[in-house]
């Protein structure tokens, strides 16, 4: 009788330890658990779907990353189990619970928001050796936070290159915040051709044990062979 009560109270309260989530539509999020990412356990994400978790990714092996279409499952350089989904759409709204199996998991809500003015993805065209900047627009309830660029290429690695009030070891990155605007600019001077990835525009939010990168613009810089010349 015990055991039927806990049953019914967990099915009227829902999912426990469920932290909100909140994306844009057509920009991507990370989530970072404090979970260990360990390479001899069986690693997941699902979707609650009523009351079953259909699973998205679902894999045994040594590796550090693996992906399904837009979902990356992966461990970082501190061996922390993240998850990035990319370019979000508006059915991907929902629960979803991932983790290490027989081991732990969270439990998250992905809220995403569809505005025509965020999550729009651009294509920025330079020479080498040019000066560029790149700006976006941002939800105005970011105002005070802290915002990030950061980089993802190709094999789908993700660093951190600056976030506003603070200052970076590169001297050819710069950043600034239009608050009464809304508006974020990067700058990069003496553009080279390791530049020539995509750029995530985006803030960072903390709620309990994981914590999320939430990425509203997307870039992508397209660099060309020719020097430019002033």
């Amino acid at each position: 009788m015990y055991i039927l009560l806990i049953i019914i109270l967990y099915l009227i309260s829902g999912p426990v330890d469920c932290t909100d989530v909140i994306g844009f539509s057509g920009g991507s999020v990370i989530m970072i658990s404090d979970i260990q990412w360990k390479s001899s356990h069986n690693k997941y994400i699902c979707k609650m779907e009523q009351s079953v978790c259909n699973d998205i990714i679902r894999f045994h092996s040594p590796s550090i990353q693996v992906q399904y279409k837009r979902f990356i499952l992966y461990g970082n350089t501190r061996g922390a189990f993240l998850v990035l989904i990319r370019k979000l759409k508006p059915q991907d709204a929902g629960t979803y619970r991932f983790g290490v199996e027989d081991q732990r998991n969270y439990t998250v809500n992905l809220k995403v928001r569809n505005d025509a003015s965020y999550g729009v993805s651009k294509i920025i065209n330079a020479y080498l050796g040019q000066n560029i900047t790149m700006t976006c627009k941002y939800p105005g309830e970011y105002e005070k936070n802290i915002k990030y660029v950061d980089t993802l290429d190709d094999e789908t690695n993700i660093k951190n290159i600056i976030k506003t009030q603070t200052t970076t070891e590169n001297s050819r990155f710069s950043i600034s915040d239009d608050r009464s605007a809304k508006v974020l600019s990067f700058n990069i001077s003496d553009v080279k051709e390791a530049d020539e990835v995509f750029y995530l525009f985006g803030v960072w939010n903390k709620v309990d044990a994981v914590g999320y990168y939430s990425y509203f613009t997307e870039i992508h810089l397209h660099v060309t062979g020719e020097t430019f010349y002033f």
